[in-house]
């Protein structure tokens, strides 16, 4: 658990702000809270604290102040600001003195959780800001990018935030690009090293750079029109010969082209889908030159989409043989040079469900053995080799499931069957007999994910189900599935599948693809 010290200096918002959420969920403990942040500051010089929030506005001494002199004592500190005052000079000290985020009273439930999620992954992930210098400013970019590319920062706080970092407010068109050692796993130095050679050597206009939590070199480039192939290819080649005077290998992917803001999220997943392309022999991918959205590949995709840590229930065997037989519809009645392209495409798409249920991690040698002989095996033997790759992706899935360990089988199964009921770490961790810190730190090791990203996936899975089933009010919907408000599961829903609950609807029913 992640200590956690809440100053404020009425105790009325120091109890709201201990009690709005399930704080143990995140895998924050509230270690300490003060009405005096000179007491704050005394305990923060004798112990290794994780996260402070602090208001700004406080008599003795502002919560500016305690949050500099609390980064001067531990320079690793992540702060929360919170305030009544939205004035940019606040917002803009705090940010350049490294805070996570500035959330205005009364605080967002929703707000308050996302940036808690965020403010998690940044202390797993704490060498990355190391990269930067300890810049503050650099890591606040980072911040504020990376959750753009997963989609979890708000419109309103984007637009407040471009300027900051250096985004033109008149873009319009936007691509997400992702680099790699193809020769080795992601590490900070190879990262560092990387990114040195991109920032000096890759000449693309407007291009903003940050380091994603799998320490892969990530540029998001903003423009009014998309770049060619023409262009881009000079400039990759150029970076290239520079990485490999360093011994680097690089891989890039090159995600399609969006025209929206809010739409950045779908050009960063694919991208990151087609990451694993680097095993089969390919140095550069651009997404938009595969047939990723046909109809022969529609339910292919929905199934392997589905199919995550058992969020929608469908058991290994009920899977693999949906796998089979949507694979092998999706390859039957094609020309060998389209076949390729959709065995290529279930591939990685297999491989990133791999991973994602390995918690990050490459999966065995025989798979990736399998994998790496594609570009050579003969088109009459692809269906073959398809068949072959589903056999050793089914046997990792299972293998997986029998190392579960007995306390996280019973909360997924918890979740599974009472996730439109208001649960929480705590009471399952009760009937356990167990810590809510015990328990959210073996959920978090064995999934990869915490508790309640894991609630909130299989939430929005029964919601999805409700949506094209039933002809009940999206309000009514949000309120089944277990959400705080309808609010927070459009915004949720939207991020997820791309679309709203009611556009989802009709498309479901109009026999369109959502």
């Amino acid at each position: 658990m992640y200590k956690t010290f809440i100053v404020d200096d009425e105790a009325a918002i120091i109890k709201s702000l201990c009690t709005s959420i399930d704080w143990e969920a995140y895998n924050f403990e509230i270690a300490g809270t003060f009405t005096d942040p000179r007491q704050a500051l005394e305990r923060l010089a004798a112990e290794k604290i994780d996260l402070l929030v602090t208001d700004v506005c406080m008599p003795v001494m502002d919560g500016l102040t305690l949050m500099k002199k609390a980064k001067d004592l531990n320079p690793a500190l992540k702060v929360i600001v919170v305030s009544a005052y939205d004035t940019f000079d606040y917002v803009k000290t705090a940010l350049r003195n490294g805070a996570e985020n500035y959330l205005l009273k009364p605080l967002n439930q929703d707000e308050l959780v996302e940036t808690l999620q965020k403010t998690a992954e940044n202390i797993d992930n704490d060498s990355i800001s190391n990269l930067y210098e300890n810049s503050s400013m650099h890591a606040f970019k980072n911040n504020i990018l990376d959750r753009w590319v997963r989609n979890t920062i708000s419109e309103s706080e984007l637009s407040e935030r471009a300027e900051l970092i250096g985004i033109n407010p008149e873009s319009c068109c936007f691509t997400v690009m992702i680099f790699q050692n193809a020769a080795l796993q992601p590490d900070i130095d190879g990262t560092s090293r990387l990114m040195r050679i991109l920032e000096r050597n890759l000449a693309i206009p407007d291009m903003h750079f940050f380091i994603n939590s799998a320490f892969m070199p990530v540029g998001i480039v903003t423009g009014t029109q998309p770049l060619s192939e023409a262009f881009l290819n000079p400039c990759l080649d150029r970076a290239a010969s520079q990485a490999e005077k360093e011994n680097i290998d690089l891989f890039a992917v090159i995600g399609p082209a969006v025209y929206n803001t809010d739409e950045v999220y779908k050009s960063y997943n694919l991208a990151r889908i087609y990451c694993s392309a680097k095993h089969f022999g390919y140095r550069r991918v651009y997404c938009s030159d595969f047939p990723d959205n046909t109809p022969e590949l529609s339910t292919l995709w929905d199934i392997l989409a589905k199919y995550s840590m058992q969020v929608n229930e469908i058991q290994p065997a009920e899977f693999e043989s949906m796998l089979r037989n949507s694979a092998e519809n999706a390859l039957k009645n094609s020309d060998a040079g389209f076949q390729r392209k959709i065995a290529f495409l279930t591939a990685i798409r297999i491989y990133d469900i791999l991973q994602s249920n390995h918690q990050g991690k490459t999966p065995p040698d025989f798979f990736i053995e399998h994998f790496s002989r594609f570009p050579s095996i003969p088109d009459a033997d692809v269906k073959k080799w398809t068949d072959r790759l589903i056999t050793l992706a089914m046997r990792i899935l299972n293998d997986n499931q029998k190392l579960l360990h007995p306390y996280v089988r019973k909360t997924i199964e918890y979740i599974l069957s009472e996730s439109n009921n208001d649960i929480s770490l705590k009471t399952i961790a009760a009937e356990f007999n167990v810590s809510p810190a015990y328990l959210g730190q073996l959920f978090k090791s064995q999934t990869g994910k915490f508790f309640n990203d894991f609630l909130t996936s299989v939430r929005l899975e029964y919601s999805k189900k409700l949506i094209v089933e039933t002809d009940m009010k999206v309000s009514d919907i949000a309120i089944q599935a277990g959400f705080s408000s309808q609010t927070y599961f459009n915004r949720l829903f939207k991020r997820v599948h791309g679309t709203s609950p009611r556009e989802y609807r009709y498309l479901a029913r109009t026999g369109k693809q959502p």
